[in-house]
């Protein structure tokens, strides 16, 4: 079997081989295997070439996603199984990025704590990163190195943002309540919210 033609179109080359079939390959593959019109290829290289053609699919694929922003190891691996990568290939590329710097999920997680800590609790952050699938010695390292403001006077600076937005009027126990919940959801521990609540409500 040989390569009856090679033709340009739109960013690939369809190549047309003697047994009838035809092959949409990337200038990559076309140059890693210097193929050219007249060269012999068994099925054995052909299969070789379509893999290849796969693993550079793929590869560009991730390129174009981490120009918007970085993913952790774990999301990289859901996106690629979710189209039908080989999990061979998903290996090889994951190994790649991570030694390009491309994918870090220790430098993941503490821009993530650093972006949003100074609106969000630990507890909330941690959840976060493990559903992003962190690991949690990863995790917390990131947050013993990552800047952050203290959690009590965070979390006493939502506080007092929020009571801010509470009806005047409203009474001292539904203020507790709310203020309860709103830092709760910010991901503050509760031995905090308690302390933060008491005094601000005490002002």
């Amino acid at each position: 079997m040989e390569i009856k033609k090679i033709k340009e179109h739109d960013g690939y080359y369809k190549v047309s081989l003697t047994n009838g079939e035809e092959i949409k390959l990337l200038p990559e593959v076309v140059r890693k295997y210097d193929l050219t019109e007249g060269k012999e290829i068994t099925p054995e290289l052909l299969s070789e070439i379509k893999r290849s053609e796969l693993y550079e699919e793929a590869r560009r694929y991730l390129l174009r996603i981490f120009e918007y922003r970085p993913y952790t190891e774990s999301e990289v691996k859901q996106k690629l199984e979710r189209r039908g990568i080989d999990p061979e290939i998903i290996k090889q590329l994951i190994t790649q990025f991570k030694q390009s710097g491309l994918i870090d999920d220790y430098k993941f997680a503490k821009d993530w704590i650093e972006t949003r800590g100074f609106r969000f609790g630990v507890y909330r952050l941690r959840s976060e990163l493990l559903r992003k699938g962190v690991a949690p010695e990863i995790i917390d390292k990131a947050l013993t190195d990552a800047e952050i403001p203290d959690p009590y006077e965070l979390a006493r600076r939502l506080a007092m943002r929020r009571l801010k937005q509470l009806p005047a009027s409203l009474p001292t126990d539904k203020k507790a309540r709310r203020l309860m919940a709103f830092l709760a959801r910010r991901g503050i521990n509760y031995e905090t919210i308690v302390e933060v609540i008491k005094e601000v409500l005490s002002k």
